[in-house]
């Protein structure tokens, strides 16, 4: 990386230690709730495009989580198991205030840029009632969006 005495890179290497550290502790609470709380355990690839898209902003443009991976969150915060039936689809939903994320003036890169950053074999579904337009997106392993 460097030589240890330059205080930059030490630092650095310090704040990837602190990191690593707290991404483990995660993971560690994590696999307690699910084995222990039994708390739902959701998709990976859920958990991949609702981070790809926190990070591209649409949340901050204010987006929302909906459907089952947000219904999955409730369990943990209402402290009670859920159907588990209800708990497992092959797609996360969002939704947006389209006007307000105009107002604010805030952009962030096209939806499927951001879901080809997860899983490049997402593509647009076009619309039923009109297919120029596409409000879903589908990746080859069936994972909706």
């Amino acid at each position: 990386v460097g030589p240890v005495d330059d205080p930059e890179i030490t630092k650095r290497v310090e704040a990837f230690k602190d990191l690593k550290a707290d991404l483990k502790g995660r993971r560690r609470l994590v696999s307690t709730l699910v084995r222990e709380a039994y708390l739902p355990r959701p998709l990976p690839i859920a958990g991949q495009v609702v981070e790809g898209l926190a990070k591209a902003g649409f949340f901050r443009k204010r987006g929302l989580l909906v459907g089952t991976v947000a219904y999955q969150c409730y369990a943990a915060v209402l402290g009670r198991r859920l159907d588990a039936v209800a708990m497992q689809t092959s797609d996360a939903d969002f939704a947006q205030f389209h006007e307000i994320s105009v107002a604010i003036k805030d952009s962030m890169p096209p939806i499927l840029d951001v879901l080809r950053q997860v899983d490049p074999t997402f593509r647009e579904v076009p619309s039923q009632a009109d297919g120029r337009l596409s409000t879903r997106f589908v990746s080859r392993g069936n994972f909706n969006v």
